[in-house]
């Protein structure tokens, strides 16, 4: 399988509630880390945590989408 292909998977919308709220605390220690550990150096705090938040997100987002396009249904 192709990495552009989409792929299904079954799980109940529990698992997807908890996999989203797994993506928003692991988002939020990200954030928390860049922002007040001292010892984060500024490479990680300026490439490496921006980058991994913004792809984070990004599933997050697609999470969030297709929840309101089912349950609309």
């Amino acid at each position: 399988m192709k990495n552009d292909n989409i792929m299904t998977l079954n799980l109940r919308r529990l698992n997807v509630c908890d996999l989203k709220l797994a993506l928003t605390g692991l988002i939020w220690d990200m954030k928390k880390e860049m922002n007040s550990d001292p010892e984060c150096s500024e490479y990680r705090k300026t490439v490496v945590l921006p980058a991994s938040i913004k792809k984070w997100e990004k599933l997050k987002a697609e999470i969030s989408k297709q929840f309101k396009e089912q349950d609309a249904e």
